[in-house]
């Protein structure tokens, strides 16, 4: 059959392989339908049939085998089970994994260059303070230690000269 894109419909469907298998009243393999690139050994055959009727569930997984199932029994008594490869939703789920973890490293990393760009700039005032503040404290210490030193000069050579008047030591008193 061909779809009005000119591609193969069936092929499209058929990504998945399938198999399906129709059995007698008593439970035996009547009969096997498969696509033409799907090939299963007469012992997997068995054992997914086996599975799927002993689990007693209308579908399910066979987790040892790689199937899904489903069971489906018509009003005449024919039972059929259909059977999917479970391989695709591994390499699925497999990708989907990678690619969330690689989404979700980069997402992190670029959260923490963005906070790390937005918390350097959020401190630079604060730095900007902090620096104009040493700043002042050294200027102001400087300039206190200038008049400090002149005072102390000044009082040292009166202190020097205890035996002078104060009229004679004027000069020192003034500077100071």
């Amino acid at each position: 059959r061909w779809d009005d894109r000119g591609r193969d419909s069936v092929r499209q469907v058929m990504m998945i392989p399938v198999f399906c298998v129709s059995l007698t009243e008593d439970g035996q393999v009547d009969a096997v339908y498969s696509q033409e690139s799907v090939s299963v050994s007469d012992a997997v055959l068995e054992e997914a049939v086996s599975q799927a009727l002993a689990s007693g569930a209308r579908e399910g997984v066979l987790n040892r085998l790689g199937l899904r199932y489903l069971v489906e029994t018509s009003p005449e008594g024919e039972t059929r089970i259909a059977f999917a490869d479970r391989s695709w939703e591994r390499q699925n789920l497999q990708g989907l994994l990678l690619t969330s973890l690689l989404v979700g490293v980069g997402a992190l990393l670029g959260f923490f260059l963005i906070s790390l760009f937005l918390s350097r700039l959020a401190t630079r005032p604060v730095a900007k303070a902090w620096e104009q503040q040493r700043q002042f404290v050294a200027d102001a210490s400087h300039e206190l230690k200038t008049p400090l030193t002149v005072i102390l000069a000044n009082s040292g050579i009166l202190l020097s000269h205890r035996e002078d008047t104060v009229a004679a030591q004027a000069k020192w008193v003034e500077y100071i």
